[in-house]
């Protein structure tokens, strides 16, 4: 069951760059079969995680894996979750996808799923965490030359960073709380606008929330 469900991570990650739907049709016979879609390598890593990293769009298979309840918010070894694989593969649909049908409402920690479809639950809060070397999703997409991605990404984990601190910061992880404190002093963000490298991605979020809290302390 277990070398099933390999193969069926090695069927997403090889025949995706054949052809997509190929790849949904072999691994929906495998899954059928009873192929272990839940089965985590040596890295950590899931059959959406494979998907996510492939070199084309893989949106229809991640769709796929969604809707018979695969593990979506998986972080592997590395620190690496569905938003940093297809950040670092400059994979906009799929970033997209996940941001918006996973996002926070305001100022809540509630996620929404649209249509109630079945699957697991995504926290964005941890999908934009950064990895072990420091890296956010941004800062991926932005080292690996996907610029117009990269930037749109900076403005989400921003968002993201924003209503998790807003809804409550002492149940945020260490690196927001410290750099948020880190960076109440600071008039602008590090001098890191278009900048994408290790720990870049942190600061920009961290400044961002510091900036907008300055600013309601302000009008008190």
């Amino acid at each position: 069951m277990f070398m099933q469900g390999l193969w069926l991570h090695y069927c997403i990650y090889y025949l995706e760059e054949l052809y997509t739907l190929t790849a949904v049709i072999l691994v929906s016979y495998l899954h059928s079969k009873g192929a272990n879609t839940a089965a985590i390598n040596s890295f950590g890593c899931n059959a959406v995680l494979w998907s996510a990293q492939s070199t084309v769009s893989g949106l229809l298979a991640i769709e796929w894996l969604e809707s018979i309840g695969s593990n979506m918010d998986l972080i592997n070894s590395n620190g690496h979750g569905i938003l940093h694989k297809s950040a670092q593969r400059g994979k906009d649909g799929v970033c997209r996808w996940i941001i918006e049908t996973y996002r926070f409402p305001m100022n809540s920690k509630t996620r929404r799923r649209p249509g109630g479809e079945s699957g697991s639950d995504v926290d964005l809060l941890c999908q934009i965490c950064p990895d072990k070397e420091g890296c956010c999703p941004s800062d991926l997409a932005g080292m690996a030359g996907f610029k117009s991605l990269a930037n749109w990404l900076v403005a989400e984990e921003q968002k993201i960073g924003m209503n998790a601190f807003a809804f409550d910061p002492t149940n945020c992880p260490l690196w927001l709380r410290e750099g948020v404190d880190n960076s109440r002093h600071k008039t602008n963000m590090f001098g890191l606008d278009g900048i994408f490298e290790k720990n870049a991605g942190v600061k920009k979020i961290c400044a961002h929330i510091a900036t907008r809290k300055r600013g309601r302390d302000d009008e008190k």
